[in-house]
């Protein structure tokens, strides 16, 4: 192999599959050692798409940085759009910090392109392109914009991706079917394109996902003067280390971007249950809704049982909203704090996050139910807990680090020192977003950090 010095090539290809009508877009990621890989995404031959390959080093980026070593190189055999590669590398440092556990996942690599096309500035038009997928995220980021709800910010949405293969829901091709003819009825409501785009299943981690959707973003990108890519944020996940006064994250806007197109994570700033109370307005929306773990889009869209049908009834009692058209059978109060227990074992960010959430938005009529007693008892038990948690995180840190030193075997130490490394990571992750000090402290440092982040990749952008 030439240029050995590479720790892999990427070749990208594109191909008519004429029996299909369909164009794919394909990525072949060849390893010294002769092994190989292949990525890629399947979209309509029906409209030119973005001539670079930006999408392609979009789709292959997370799993390079997983598959190689800190400070390997990559070539890609392709051109990238120019700003692209200066974004994509801050991210790659941005996830490898976030994500990065015993140095294992999301190495900081850096790729070599074949061509970095200069980009022609031009005055950004207001149409965009948008990833849908009828969920709560994707309804309230539809409709936010279709009725002009985000200011300076708002855009005129075109058209809308539905991905096949994405999430595991998805995999199969009669219930992609049904999603697709079920978002289609709400796009179609609004005058706005329903494109299928598919990818082939493969695990998920949170990195690859945020990647791949912003690869079929791309694929828009220098088409038809779209000027924005704009996907859902669930916004839970990271809410308190957002450093800035809008709904722009840094997981995605100024990193994942050239100088012609943006991706946005947008509805950043709006909780779960204030994105409900909007979704509640619009009927069409409301039937569509698709927000279950256990469903096959056709006879039963929304189970009403599982936990995130649970979390979603609550969202909606929350605004005093009681006839859910997206469940057939909606359950009772008790049912549905029944299902809502299940989870009050799991990590705290996630419960602070979804259940402080609805407590805090709950109108007043309904601070006497059932369900908002035996939630907020619930949730502040947790909370508890998770003070707790911070104050015995030293002495279980020093525990390890004495029984390090007295154990008989030095693998035996060697792993007692790993756990005493890794308990505050543990203890953080599970308790970062309550409201103990110590996790405050945390979330300053890590604030700080991105915000260090972004302005590196703003300083590479302008620099060209």
């Amino acid at each position: 192999m030439q240029n050995d010095k590479y720790a892999a090539h990427v070749y990208v290809n594109r191909e008519v599959l004429s029996d299909k009508n369909i164009i794919r877009f394909s990525a072949r990621v060849v390893f010294p050692d002769g092994a190989e890989i292949v990525k890629y995404l399947d979209a309509p031959n029906d409209r030119e798409y973005n001539p670079n390959d930006d999408a392609m080093l979009l789709r292959v980026y997370p799993v390079l940085s997983i598959l190689l070593d800190n400070g390997d190189t990559a070539f890609f055999d392709g051109k990238v759009s120019e700003g692209l590669l200066a974004g994509l590398y801050t991210a790659n440092q941005y996830y490898n910090q976030l994500f990065n556990a015993d140095d294992k996942l999301y190495h900081k690599i850096n790729i070599v392109p074949a061509h970095e096309v200069p980009v022609e500035h031009k005055p950004l038009s207001k149409d965009s392109v948008i990833a849908f997928s009828g969920g709560v995220d994707a309804s309230y980021l539809l409709l936010s914009h279709v009725r002009g709800l985000r200011g300076p910010r708002n855009t005129n949405i075109k058209t809308a991706i539905i991905f096949q293969n994405l999430e595991i829901l998805s995999n199969d091709d009669e219930k992609y079917q049904n999603k697709f003819n079920i978002c289609k009825e709400t796009l179609e409501h609004f005058g706005i394109e329903a494109v299928h785009i598919s990818m082939p299943g493969e695990t998920q981690g949170f990195p690859q996902y945020k990647f791949n959707i912003c690869a079929g973003l791309f694929l828009f990108a220098n088409t038809r003067d779209y000027a924005y890519g704009l996907l859902g944020s669930g916004g839970f996940l990271l809410k308190d280390t957002r450093y800035t006064t809008d709904e722009s994250t840094p997981l995605i806007t100024d990193y994942l971007a050239s100088r012609s197109f943006n991706c946005i994570e947008d509805g950043f700033d709006v909780t779960r249950t204030q994105k409900c109370k909007l979704i509640a307005t619009e009927p069409i929306v409301m039937k569509n809704l698709i927000t279950c773990f256990f469903t096959d889009y056709k006879n039963t869209v929304n189970c009403g049982h599982c936990i995130k049908c649970s979390r979603t009834v609550l969202n909606f009692w929350a605004n005093g909203v009681h006839e859910l058209t997206f469940i057939n059978h909606v359950p009772s109060e008790k049912a549905i704090w029944k299902d809502t227990q299940k989870v009050f074992n799991s990590v705290s960010r996630e419960l602070y996050w979804y259940y402080h959430d609805i407590l805090d938005n709950t109108i007043e009529s309904e601070r006497k139910s059932y369900w908002y007693k035996k939630l907020k008892k619930h949730v502040y038990k947790r909370y508890r807990k998770s003070v707790y948690a911070f104050a015995f995180e030293p002495l279980v840190v020093a525990m390890y680090k004495i029984a390090a030193h007295i154990v008989p075997t030095a693998k035996w130490a060697r792993s007692l020192k790993r756990r005493a490394n890794m308990y505050p990571i543990k203890i953080r992750e599970q308790n970062v977003l309550l409201d103990a000090p110590n996790s405050y402290t945390y979330q300053m440092d890590f604030s700080r950090y991105m915000y260090a982040l972004k302005s590196d990749s703003i300083k590479a952008k302008n620099n060209g």
